[in-house]
């Protein structure tokens, strides 16, 4: 991952040299992506705001929406889930009207967390259904995988159990079908926390299954 993030700012760099925008933007993004997966939250709130105000000048719904639904995942990180939300409702709109069906579900499910991290379980839960379908009919087994996940721990924090096991049972088997290891010990954290059947809050919960 080091290497991939030296390679990435080195490109930036370039890119930035020749004047290369949607090159940058796209760089910014994934240099945000990375900073999100090594758990630094600020630099990737950094990178992916600045890939937002980048991408609106160029004009491209999509490109816009892909880096406005970084931007959330990194308030997400950060814990701002109000903004998160502001950001998810942007990027829906803007992948609605680019036809861009992966997107969408990326981004419902972005929802469901944000909402579900303002402890509003039964919008996210709402909220994610709609994403698990979204998935479904790209086809996408990774995003419905962690879409039904988090509404398994949506669903927990709702007090349904029995819904909760069942959804995530069947995230875990769909991490397994695509063999993300990682993703399907983010789901058995909260197997756990669910069978130890203790309350849970929702910033408890949250922190089960990010980054």
């Amino acid at each position: 991952m080091d290497r991939a993030v030296e390679r990435g700012r080195h490109s930036l760099e370039i890119f930035r040299e020749v004047g290369d925008h949607y090159a940058e933007t796209h760089v910014l993004g994934m240099l945000a992506q990375f900073e999100l997966e090594r758990g630094n939250a600020q630099a990737s709130l950094m990178m992916s705001s600045e890939a937002v105000a980048k991408s609106r000048g160029l004009g491209t719904a999509r490109g816009e929406a892909q880096s406005t639904a970084r931007l959330a995942e990194a308030l997400l990180q950060s814990g701002d889930g109000v903004r998160a939300e502001e950001a998810c409702r942007r990027a829906l709109e803007l992948v609605l009207e680019s036809g861009d069906q992966r997107g969408e579900a990326h981004v419902l499910r972005a929802l469901g967390e944000a909402l579900w991290c303002q402890d509003r379980p039964e919008e996210a839960e709402s909220v994610l259904r709609s994403a698990v379908k979204a998935a479904q009919e790209v086809p996408d087994t990774f995003l419905e995988a962690r879409a039904v996940m988090v509404l398994g721990g949506a669903l927990m924090l709702r007090g349904d159990r029995a819904g909760a096991a069942g959804a995530l049972m069947e995230a875990t088997e769909l991490f397994d079908t695509i063999g993300s290891r990682v993703w399907r010990d983010r789901a058995d954290r909260l197997l756990v926390a669910l069978a130890d059947g203790a309350p849970v809050g929702s910033a408890e919960l949250f922190a089960l299954v990010r980054p």
